[in-house]
């Protein structure tokens, strides 16, 4: 999602996170094989109804590159420019 912040955070062994490149870990996760796939799903659907994740965190994690909202790189590139902004009268 190109988002650094710690909700789109996840640990991972570096092996697999440089492996998955810049697809969504859905993604990457269903290029893995069908076991694995499932594996995953199963996972994310345990890690959520034991409240060890929230809803957020589940849509992101089950995300698809489709899925990414159109705007959201605009609205990213507005948010920078803002912090800039703010900065620089720091500064």
């Amino acid at each position: 999602l190109f988002d650094d912040s710690f909700v789109n955070k996840t640990l991972c062994e570096r092996h697999l996170n440089e492996a998955k490149g810049d697809q969504t870990a859905f993604d990457f996760m269903r290029s893995q094989g069908d076991e694995a796939f499932a594996r995953y799903q199963e996972r994310i659907a345990n890690l959520y109804s034991d409240k060890r994740i929230n809803k957020a965190k589940r849509e992101r994690l089950l995300m698809t590159a489709a899925d990414i909202p159109q705007d959201f790189v605009e609205r990213q590139l507005r948010e920078t420019q803002y912090i800039a902004r703010m900065v620089k009268d720091l500064l």
